[in-house]
């Protein structure tokens, strides 16, 4: 019998270069040799989806491909979290409008605890413009919903502003994206009763510099996030 692997030579790490995520994951199934030539591929495939992660697995695996797959359908007991300090942007709402909002805030390694600095911006339909600076305090938990399978989070926070009494406290749903980045969406509440919604855009900061500094990986692997 043939062998494949043979005949193609060092021209198989490039063919597998050129397949979807799919079938990258049959092509891995085909004999031995394929597997080995396809880790190249799939290390790429785990730097795009999760080198910039907030969790990482807590075991470690030999293949490239078997980290993968247990990254893809890890559960909240399955990961730990990364020190890490990550960048949000996004849009508050409230009875009055919209504020826009930058903060940063910092993860601790093994701890699900987070703190960090906020500023929000307000523009009213008469030109004035109010700024808020705020202080987070909160932690990573877990979010129960229904078919979550035990891998969803939820980040929540109580927010001091200095010109304002009490504390405001949010909490929301963080769901990560195809390219390493988060989205957070959810609630937040003042004296008790809820007082608006929220969303933010979260990505940690080495990525961000990493982007600006050009040191991100070809583009040519974001086929593998469809």
């Amino acid at each position: 019998m043939v062998d494949i692997s043979r005949v193609l030579g060092d021209a198989l790490p490039q063919m597998l270069t050129c397949l979807d995520l799919q079938s990258l994951g049959f092509a891995s199934t085909v004999c031995r040799g394929w597997a080995e030539s396809s880790e190249a591929c799939w290390r790429q495939v785990f730097s795009w989806r999760w080198l910039g992660s907030l969790f990482e697995l807590r075991q470690v695996h030999a293949s490239w491909r078997v980290c993968c797959s247990s990254r893809a359908v890890a559960r909240r007991s399955d990961l730990r979290v990364v020190s890490s300090v990550w960048h949000l942007i996004g849009t508050v709402r409230d009875n009055k409008g919209e504020m826009a909002t930058e903060a940063d805030c910092t993860f601790s390694s093994g701890s699900l605890a987070m703190h960090g600095q906020a500023v929000h911006r307000r523009q009213d339909s008469g030109g004035h413009r109010t700024v808020l600076h705020g202080a987070w305090q909160g932690n990573l938990c877990a979010d129960i919903v229904a078919l979550g399978g035990k891998r969803k989070w939820c980040l929540a926070w109580k927010e001091k502003i200095a010109e304002v009494p009490g504390a405001y406290h949010y909490a929301g749903q963080l769901d990560e994206l195809p390219d390493g980045r988060a989205v957070l969406r959810g609630e937040f509440r003042w004296l008790g009763r809820v007082r608006g919604t929220f969303d933010y855009i979260m990505e940690r900061l080495e990525m961000v510099h990493s982007k600006q500094n050009g040191r991100l990986i070809d583009a040519a692997v974001c086929k593998f996030s469809s």
